[in-house]
Formats: structure tokens, C-alpha cells, sequence
């Protein structure tokens, strides 16, 4: 749990501010044919955390946007 939080920092101190929309990630994170399986783990699990950051940064601004909706009301 505590190994997630940390990639999840590190991710979003390597990101460029999260742009709501459809996912996509880097190049340099697709597995290759040279990649070693501990490479391969490691981005993965990176991948992993984008879309999870993606998936919030979404969840975020959809409740935002439905509260002002609500305050404009």
C-alpha cells in the first residue's frame, strides 16, 4: 500500500498537469521485446498509476462540475 502511494507521487511529480479526456501514456512506457521482466513489472505498475490518476483527475471534475451546476441552481 504504502510502495503504491510512493509511485503514485513520483508519477505525478514526472506528469505534465493531468488534461481530462481520453488516456494515453507515454511511448517510453510500452513494453518492448528487450525489456526485462522487471522492467516490464515497473511499467506496468507506472501505467497502472496514470490510469488511476487519470481515472480521479475525471471522478474529480465530473463532482465539480455537478456542483456548480447545482449552485448555479
Amino acid at each position: 500500500m504504502a510502495n503504491a502511494k510512493r509511485v503514485q507521487k513520483e508519477i505525478r511529480k514526472e506528469a505534465a498537469p493531468v488534461v481530462v479526456g481520453e488516456f494515453k501514456f507515454p511511448e517510453y512506457l510500452r513494453c518492448t521485446k528487450a525489456d526485462t521482466e522487471k522492467s516490464r513489472e515497473a511499467k506496468r505498475k507506472k501505467v497502472k498509476a496514470l490510469k488511476f490518476t487519470h481515472k480521479t483527475a475525471v471522478q474529480e471534475q465530473d463532482h465539480r462540475q455537478r456542483q456548480n451546476e447545482w449552485l448555479n441552481f
